[in-house]
């Protein structure tokens, strides 16, 4: 893909991964993906709904850490444990579980029970 952003446009059938002419008119030519609104602002809106949600959790997380390591209240070891025990497996390894209940939801109560209105997986 990123090759291809390389190539002119008759080059683009050329079978060869690298281009025989390098050329940036894809990004900054008179056509270029760079001089038109339409790809423009909305990267802009992007990156900057992206900065601000990031400093909005990273103020609130250090309020929170603040709080959770300076003060004493009822159940901080188990919570400081939690978030020791979520920290130490990666988000991914939750994807097998959730599977495992959706194919043992489906088989045991049927599809008609997740989709109201639906006959599939009625018997």
């Amino acid at each position: 893909m990123v090759s291809l952003s390389f190539k002119t446009p008759a080059a683009i059938v050329d079978p060869s991964f690298l281009p025989k002419q390098w050329t940036w008119s894809n990004y900054f030519g008179s056509t270029g993906i760079l001089n038109t609104s339409q790809f423009v602002r909305p990267l802009l809106n992007s990156i900057g709904i992206g900065i601000i949600a990031t400093l909005i959790a990273v103020v609130l997380a250090s309020m929170a850490a603040y709080a959770v390591a300076r003060l004493r209240f009822p159940g901080k070891g188990v919570l400081i444990g939690m978030a020791l025990l979520i920290a130490m497996f990666p988000a991914i390894s939750i994807l097998i579980f959730i599977c495992v209940a959706i194919i043992a939801f489906v088989f045991i109560k049927g599809f008609g029970t997740a989709a109201p209105g639906t006959d599939i997986g009625k018997r």
